[in-house]
């Protein structure tokens, strides 16, 4: 058995700092994604309101809080 195959060799300074905006790219992406389907859901929630839907039926079908949909209904979001 060869030495390198019982150790894993650390990586760089330059692969652990790519490594690292890797997973920050990542997680970005992850985050404007969750973001936008709020977003979403609260655009839906919007024109709901603008047809007469009762609040109970917007946070049941948008799983919007019914503080984030009294906000809505405001128009203060």
């Amino acid at each position: 058995m060869l030495q390198s195959d019982k150790w894993e060799l650390s990586p760089t300074l330059e692969e652990a700092l790519a490594m690292k905006q890797r997973e920050g790219e990542e997680k970005g992406r992850l985050e404007g994604k969750i973001e936008g389907q709020l977003e979403e859901r609260r655009n839906l929630a919007k024109a709901m309101l603008s047809e007469g839907f009762a609040a109970e039926q917007i946070i049941k079908l948008t799983k919007l809080s019914a503080e984030e949909v009294g906000l809505l209904k405001k128009g203060l979001l």
